[in-house]
């Protein structure tokens, strides 16, 4: 089980998605209750564009332990559901992200989003502030990481994202 773990988990960051979900099935028929075999199949349905199936093993890993690799579940369902076309539950699964990761800059850009979905400009408009000041927070190595996040949240500030 935990040789198909790994070997999935590269196979996702080779963005081969679908060779890592037999994987997974497999894994997850041993050990049907880890939540981090249910964060990456559900991570692996949604890049192999499976928005609607990935959930549920989404928020089986989100009830088993919401905080498991800082709330990441919730970040990787409000994709999911953004995809779907569910704002709204997409708007609280990413405000549940920003509460358990509050040093994420991709999360409060993403929460900004789905509150512009739903007509919401005066909330968007906190959370790109608040994207932009997470940004000058966190340390320089996550800035590398986030910058991308960073430019869209100033892109969106001026209204051109």
């Amino acid at each position: 089980m935990t040789a198909r773990r790994d070997l999935a988990k590269i196979w996702i960051e080779k963005r081969r998605p679908r060779r890592a979900l037999k994987l997974l099935e497999e894994a997850r028929r041993r050990d049907p209750d880890s939540e981090e075999l249910a964060f990456l199949q559900g991570l692996a349905l949604l890049l192999s564009g499976r928005p609607a199936e990935a959930l549920a093993p989404l928020v089986h890993a989100a009830n088993q332990n919401e905080r498991f690799q800082y709330g990441d579940a919730y970040l990787i369902a409000g994709r999911a559901l953004y995809a779907l076309g569910r704002s709204a539950e997409a708007e609280d699964a990413f405000a549940r992200f920003v509460t358990i990761n509050s040093s994420s800059v991709e999360g409060r850009v993403r929460l900004a989003c789905a509150r512009r979905e739903l007509r919401d400009r005066d909330g968007a408009r906190l959370a790109v502030r608040a994207a932009r000041e997470t940004f000058a927070h966190v340390p320089r190595f996550r800035q590398r990481q986030e910058l991308g996040w960073y430019l869209r949240a100033c892109l969106m500030s001026i209204g051109l994202a």
